[in-house]
């Protein structure tokens, strides 16, 4: 609740988002494997657009623009069902955008979108009242900053741009470190270089 109020208080107009999944195969009857993706940890970041901070004891709107991040524990919901519950009801509510007030923000959108549906589709009950179904939800608005690299001639259909590419043909003299990416992310608690990575 504390990350929709903060993002409803600031009117944010983009909210970003990634995930980390860790991978089980499996190999059926049949002797095909089954890949099974299971959601550990969503990253979510806004622009606290008119925030407040003080300056010489004087309480003042910021010119600058923080940002304001947060690292959701998906694992957390196995242990604990009140978690569970409220991290559904947080997936239906972010995927509806509050109800188209901002827009999704990331980059390679379409797995992550999957499998935030995933748990919004969860039986959840809401303290705020009643919470609709995620099938009914009208999906909120999304800005795929892979698909606007295409766009802009970075990579083809056939091989897709990376993050690190995109970041370095945009920001010269800057890379990601990308070490982290096929780390465990099931495992608990997570490491400093985890959590710095996410």
């Amino acid at each position: 609740r504390c990350i929709r109020s903060t993002i409803s208080g600031c009117n944010a107009t983009y909210v970003s988002i990634d995930a980390e999944w860790t991978e089980k195969t499996q190999i059926k009857a049949s002797g095909r494997k089954n890949d099974n993706v299971d959601l550990t940890l969503i990253q979510i970041a806004i622009e606290a657009k008119g925030a407040i901070q003080e300056s010489d004891g004087e309480l003042k709107e910021s010119t600058a623009i923080p940002t304001i991040c947060w690292l959701v524990d998906v694992c957390a919901g196995r242990t604990y069902p009140d978690f569970a519950s409220e991290l559904s009801v947080f997936c239906t509510w972010l995927l509806s955008g509050n109800h188209g007030a901002f827009t999704l923000l990331g980059f390679a959108l379409h797995r992550d979108l999957r499998l935030l549906s995933r748990i919004a589709t969860q039986s959840h009950e809401s303290t705020d009242g009643p919470c609709p179904p995620a099938a009914d939800i009208r999906m909120t608005k999304t800005v795929d900053l892979q698909l606007l690299a295409l766009d802009g001639g970075l990579g083809t259909k056939g091989r897709v741009p990376s993050l690190q590419a995109v970041v370095e043909r945009c920001i010269p003299g800057y890379t990601l470190d990308k070490g982290m990416q096929r780390s465990d992310w099931a495992c608990r608690p997570l490491s400093e270089q985890q959590m710095s990575y996410a």
